[in-house]
């Protein structure tokens, strides 16, 4: 949240989805080459927003989270094609 911010303010043209990646993690133990022991994690935009506006006190906790669930279930079936 507090990158998010940052850039922000300090980029004009600020984008989540281009200027905010995520993180990687890389468990060596299970490292393999192929893939395994690697973990990707990018964070939900809307999550990020809806967070920045809580913390900024615009909304309450219970709008937040209906708000964020409402559009991680969205983006679900997007993603599955099974949008209405």
């Amino acid at each position: 949240l507090a990158l998010h911010r940052h850039l922000r303010a300090r980029l004009a043209n600020y984008d989540p989805e281009q200027h905010l990646g995520g993180a990687v993690y890389l468990y060596l133990r299970g490292w393999d080459g192929e893939g395994r022991g690697v973990h990707i994690e990018r964070p939900d935009f809307a999550l990020v927003e809806a967070l920045d506006r809580l913390f900024a006190g615009a909304e309450t906790a219970v709008d937040h989270a209906t708000q964020a669930a409402e559009k991680s279930k969205m983006a679900t079936q997007q993603a599955q094609g099974t949008a209405p």
